[in-house]
């Protein structure tokens, strides 16, 4: 989950989310940063731009293309939402509702994966997390395009590729 997260941030500020206790590496790896997987396993990387110019967890590379992500289920932000930034907050969902200004279902639908992150949604939620309404957008983005490419693997088969002349 931390990896397809990642995939959608811009710039390593975007991993500063609640729940992942990203920082900066010094010594040898200043430069680098890491987030926390779990329990002492972490994840660590560099960034060039608004790419991560390598991945290492537990001394294997992590980098797009990867077989570790390759059979990974798409993640809609509302995963990301439930599993790693409510958890870390402590708040009652009630309550982060609120601090949205959103209704409990709206939330509610948005956890269940009912709902997709709009820009409106991303917008709020970039601003309460601190982090940036872009990577919102681009987890659901790359949650709806995974989705329909299985979906239309067949039609997409049909059509044939153009090659410059």
């Amino acid at each position: 989950m931390i990896l397809l997260a990642r995939d959608s941030a811009k710039a390593s500020e975007a991993m500063n989310q609640p729940g992942l206790r990203f920082h900066g590496l010094k010594g040898l790896q200043s430069g680098r940063f890491a987030v926390d997987a779990s329990g002492n396993y972490r994840i660590t990387f560099g960034w060039d731009g608004a790419d991560a110019i390598e991945r290492r967890s537990g001394g294997l590379s992590l980098m797009s293309g990867d077989p570790l992500l390759s059979g990974l289920a798409p993640m809609h932000p509302g995963e990301w939402l439930r599993e790693m930034i409510l958890p870390a907050i402590g708040l009652a969902k009630a309550e982060i509702a609120r601090r949205l200004g959103v209704s409990r279902q709206t939330l509610y639908d948005l956890i269940a994966e009912r709902q997709p992150v709009t820009p409106a949604m991303a917008l709020r939620l970039g601003k309460l997390f601190g982090n940036e309404a872009e990577f919102w957008l681009d987890l659901q983005q790359a949650y709806d395009l995974r989705l329909l490419e299985a979906q239309m693997a067949e039609e997409l088969a049909g059509i044939v590729t153009l090659k410059a002349a």
